[in-house]
């Protein structure tokens, strides 16, 4: 009976110290280096950026360009986005934003011209002018 007793004493302090050592591995272990191992995370993605459906809202969009110090323009149908520097028109935003290719389109102009990345890089093109940013 002293042998059960002192095996059973002996398992349980070896998953009591196999428990503290799986919790500080996992203390230790960064998520996100999880999560870019895997190749599910990019490191260089920026937090800030548009994300594509969720974004597709004209106040977001709107603010979104505001806040980058592009110049919004009401219109009749559309919020046009220009360049302060050349006046250029960057986008227009419609006051009706759809979650389809042209909210997928302006997204990534405004990223591209905010962020000097785009969202998606093949979608990423001006239009207005017939060039890439």
């Amino acid at each position: 009976m002293n042998k059960l007793t002192i095996l059973i004493a002996v398992v349980v302090c070896m998953a009591v110290c196999n428990a503290r050592v799986l919790q500080e591995k996992k203390d230790l272990y960064d998520l996100h280096k999880g999560l870019v191992e895997n190749g599910q995370y990019d490191l260089y993605e920026d937090i800030s950026k548009l994300k594509y459906p969720s974004d597709c809202q004209r106040q977001k969009l709107r603010t979104y360009a505001e806040n980058c110090g592009l110049i919004i323009e009401n219109g009749r149908n559309h919020l046009k986005v220009r360049d302060p520097e050349t006046g250029a028109i960057i986008t227009d935003i419609p006051h009706k934003v759809k979650g389809n290719g042209t909210c997928r389109d302006i997204i990534n102009i405004l990223n591209g011209r905010c962020q000097n990345r785009y969202y998606d890089s093949y979608a990423a093109y001006d239009s207005y002018n017939g060039k890439e940013y």
